[in-house]
C-alpha cells in the first residue's frame, strides 16, 4: 500500500515540471486489503510554496473503502 501511494505522490508532486524530491513521507493504515482486492490511489496538493508543497493521498479498496491515508511533503527546487 506505500508503494501504490508513494507512486502517486512522487507523479502528482513531479507534474509541474520543477524537480520535487521527498522530504517527509507518513502513512496511516486505516484498513486491510487481501489478494484479489484492487486498490486505488488518488493525490491531492493541499499546500504549494516556492520551495515545499504538501500532498494528500487517499488509497481505496475497491474505489469503496478508505485502507490508507497518506501525507507527503517535498521541497521544489528550480
Amino acid at each position: 500500500m506505500f508503494s501504490l501511494a508513494d507512486c502517486a505522490f512522487a507523479l502528482a508532486s513531479n507534474r509541474s515540471g520543477a524537480r520535487a524530491v521527498a522530504i517527509d513521507t507518513h502513512l496511516v493504515l486505516s484498513g486491510g486489503s487481501s489478494e484479489g482486492d484492487v486498490l486505488s490511489a488518488v493525490a491531492e496538493e493541499t499546500t504549494r510554496g516556492r520551495t515545499l508543497a504538501t500532498y494528500r493521498i487517499v488509497v481505496r479498496r475497491n474505489r469503496d473503502r478508505i485502507v490508507g491515508l497518506f501525507t507527503g511533503t517535498v521541497h521544489i527546487s528550480s
